[in-house]
């Protein structure tokens, strides 16, 4: 009948129309069908079993899946352009085909939701700043409740009242009535699948309040409901768990850490870093996984507190900044890098080349300045030693460092403002023979060209925003806002209407939308990614 599993033979035609026939009687034949229909039904059905063998014996092998197009190597291109001081992270939501964040104009916030596609505008609303410390970033945390993508902020009422509002973010509505606020609101945060914020009456009184999703209103927790506990009402949170206390004066500001609704510790915040060391002056946490869990925290001394006489000092920053890792479980210090400094005075990006056992930081071994109170200006370093490395998260050990430039090639780097963004495995070192990548891991150096395309994505450092509070609150805010992320070229880091390839967006981790949309100085730019 067939030749191994070959073609066909010539019987394959009698057989197709013998199954043809056999169909056509057994869609015929009612359930009453005879003892002789049920003798003559197997050698029909045979031929039709035979056809089948025939049809899968002749039939091509699968084809392969077709490579996937490797586009790297192709440019994205310019999607839309908005002009507007953008003052947030831009939260892109691909599904309802948004890019969304906070703007300034004329010292008031507005938050704006532009369509993905073209960047014309959606909708609109008024914000506050609420009364977060200045050193927050603005952001807009999100949640999706019901099959809806909802946010949640602090409303402005005519520059006059606030109130906090959720919204659907797919048209800019409420989802549920809005409350005003008799009290100094911070912006809403995360909190087990909803939001909280925390604030002060005027009298001092602290005030916490929960969302609740189900009934779509604000409640009004007491200390022991708190989500996430403090030690004391007005304490305010630093860091997953972590809070510090608004007490002042050597040894009394305190860091506590709660977990599972209870608090596990509380030690002199000091102690956790060095004298004169305080929350007032910045903090950033970070919780590493492996090879056991780490809080990893940066902070600095406040001048004032160790200067109170107002005359001119001397700031050494070796001494007046600091990296540690403390114990989640017990708040004892495990290590301390003195020094240290992830910004690198704006000349090497370091966070993006972090991995959960890692970290990269700039370390001041030595550096001097003398600073006047009067003015807040600091004099030109001396006698400056620093170096970039890479620190193992668990015990505070080098794994790799390079020494950074002297003092001149430092200060003209930090006039430029226009650094290569760095990414999950190389960071981009400036040196002697110039600037080299380095794998964050090994500390293995590489040249730019070995890693880099010709064109590549740079950021820039933005002074703070001024915005105003609502009537009734004299203080001025000053915005801490995301850097600027724009083209440049790889050899001379300076601006260009050239556009990188998608491999730079991959690099980066900026091709997880069809349409990355990034800050820049003008405002919102839109790069779409290279089709399919």
């Amino acid at each position: 009948m067939f030749s191994g599993c070959g073609k066909p033979s010539t019987n394959f035609s009698v057989a197709h129309r013998l199954c043809q026939s056999t169909q056509r009687k057994i869609r015929e034949h009612t359930m009453n069908h005879t003892a002789e229909n049920r003798l003559k039904l197997p050698t029909a059905v045979a031929a039709c079993l035979m056809v089948g063998l025939l049809a899968g014996c002749t039939a091509p092998p699968a084809q392969p899946e077709p490579p996937a197009v490797d586009r790297s190597a192709q440019p994205v291109s310019l999607a839309w352009s908005s002009k507007e001081n953008v003052v947030s992270e831009i939260q892109v939501e691909e599904q309802l085909g948004l890019a969304i964040a906070y703007v300034e104009r004329q010292r008031k916030l507005t938050l704006v939701a532009r369509e993905l596609a073209d960047g014309s505008l959606r909708w609109k609303r008024e914000a506050s700043v609420g009364h977060n410390p200045g050193g927050m970033r603005m952001r807009l945390p999100v949640f999706e409740h019901n099959g809806s993508r909802m946010a949640a902020f602090v409303e402005s009422v005519k520059g006059k009242s606030e109130r906090l509002v959720v919204i659907d973010l797919a048209t800019g509505k409420n989802t549920s009535a809005s409350i005003e606020v008799d009290f100094m609101t911070n912006r809403p945060v995360e909190c087990e699948e909803t939001w909280c914020v925390e604030g002060d009456r005027k009298s001092g009184e602290p005030v916490n309040m929960r969302y609740d999703m189900e009934k779509g209103r604000w409640k009004q927790l007491a200390g022991e409901d708190l989500p996430t506990p403090k030690k004391n009402p007005d304490d305010r949170f630093v860091g997953e768990g972590l809070s510090s206390s608004s007490q002042r004066g050597p040894g009394e500001e305190l860091l506590s850490y709660a977990r599972d609704g209870k608090i596990l510790w509380s030690v002199p915040y000091e102690q956790v870093f060095d004298s004169y060391y305080s929350t007032d002056n910045g903090w950033e946490w970070t919780t590493f996984e492996e090879p056991q869990q780490i809080f990893v925290g940066h902070g600095s001394r406040i001048d004032y507190q160790y200067h109170p006489e107002g005359d001119a000092y001397v700031q050494d920053w070796n001494k007046d900044a600091m990296m540690v890792g403390i114990d989640p479980d017990t708040g004892k210090r495990r290590w301390a890098v003195p020094g240290a400094d992830q910004d690198c005075s704006g000349i090497v990006e370091t966070r993006q080349a972090q991995t959960r056992s890692t970290f990269v930081t700039c370390r001041f071994h030595q550096a001097l300045a003398t600073v006047q109170p009067s003015t807040g200006k600091r004099g030109a370093l001396t006698g400056l030693e620093w170096d970039v490395a890479g620190i193992d998260a668990a015990t505070g050990k080098e794994r790799w460092a390079y020494d950074m430039p002297g003092y001149e090639k430092a200060v003209e780097l930090a006039k430029a403002n226009n650094r290569i963004l760095g990414d999950q495995k190389y960071v981009i070192v400036p040196m002697a023979s110039g600037f080299a990548a380095v794998d964050s891991s090994t500390g293995e150096k590489l040249e730019l060209s070995h890693v880099l395309g010709d064109t590549v994505l740079c950021t820039s450092d933005r002074d703070s925003v001024e915005v105003r509070h609502i009537d009734g609150y004299e203080q001025t805010a000053y915005l801490r806002v995301p850097q600027t992320v724009q083209p440049c070229t790889r050899d001379t880091q300076k601006a260009t209407k050239d556009l990188p390839l998608y491999a730079e967006f991959q690099r980066t981790g900026k091709d997880q939308q069809r349409i990355a949309v990034l800050p820049d100085r003008a405002g919102m730019v839109a790069y779409r990614m290279p089709d399919e």
